[in-house]
């Protein structure tokens, strides 16, 4: 979420009361993050801008929290399986399904009213055919429902074009933000760009087999591409660690491995050198 979290009592100043206006310094940033009370409900702004609130009146007549994701008017969001606040770290990898809607605010409360979920973007740019195939396709959904192979649809969207078997049709995302957007649009959890934009895949148990498996959907919806080039790359890198592991004179005096692809066919290779044909570094 977009707000500090307080354990007990906020700070002093913190909560701003109804009729008066929080002081910002420009030097001190702790001063830009401010809340207002109503009622049972508190708000949290960053200076001007409402991020979040607590207390929030929804409409099983619970209260819980909402944010406001875009920083756009009265465009807010509610998480629907918040167990044990694991949105805290990372909401997509649990996955955390969203509820969106608009807030009501009076004196003394703030009420959630759900609206309808964001429609999917799809619209004519670099990408757009590509995206209406894939979005339809339950297959694929079902794979990217996982984290990791979100992830890896995220670096392929942003890193490779897609080229359709078929005709030979190129489609490339115009941005991260646009690849970030269609992975949250597949995954139809009420998600967003933000949630996958900054996605890293340092953490991945197993890369290759992450990659394997979204390629292989991608492959059998009719798309083809440079992604396929460096999956097969990042099995022979794989596989190249594991030899230096067991045989390590492969990469010290007495031979080396290396690893290319061919860029006509697009495969990878290995090569395991004997000793006299090892380069000079």
């Amino acid at each position: 979420m977009h707000w500090t979290e307080y354990k007990g009592a906020y700070p002093p100043g913190y909560v701003v009361e109804q009729g008066l206006q929080p002081t910002f310094h420009e030097q001190q940033p702790a001063t830009w993050h401010w809340a207002r009370r109503h009622g049972p409900a508190i708000i949290h702004y960053s200076r001007e801008l409402a991020v979040g609130v607590d207390g929030a009146l929804l409409s099983d007549g619970g209260r819980g929290r909402a944010e406001a994701p875009l920083h756009t008017a009265n465009s807010w969001r509610r998480p629907l399986n918040d167990v044990g606040q694991a949105w805290r770290g990372e909401p997509a990898r649990v996955p955390i399904a969203w509820q969106w809607g608009t807030l009501h605010v009076t004196g003394d409360d703030v009420v959630f009213l759900d609206g309808p979920q964001p429609e999917p973007e799809l619209e004519d740019d670099s990408a757009s055919i590509l995206k209406r195939e894939l979005y339809e396709s339950a297959e694929l959904r079902a794979v990217v429902s996982s984290f990791d192979e979100a992830r890896i649809l995220f670096a392929f969207a942003v890193n490779f074009e897609f080229i359709r078997a078929a005709d030979g049709l190129q489609q490339r995302f115009s941005s991260n933000g646009d690849a970030a957007q269609f992975v949250a649009d597949v995954r139809r959890l009420g998600e967003y760009w933000a949630d996958f934009k900054w996605s890293d895949l340092a953490d991945l148990e197993d890369r290759s087999a992450s990659e394997r498996r979204v390629e292989e959907v991608l492959v059998s919806l009719g798309w083809r591409g440079s992604f396929e080039r460096q999956a097969r790359l990042a099995e022979l890198e794989a596989v190249k660690t594991r030899l230096r592991s067991q045989f390590p004179h492969l990469d010290a005096a007495d031979g080396f491995v290396s690893i290319g692809h061919d860029p006509d066919t697009g495969k990878g290779y290995m090569v395991v050198s004997p000793p006299e044909h090892k380069p000079k570094r």
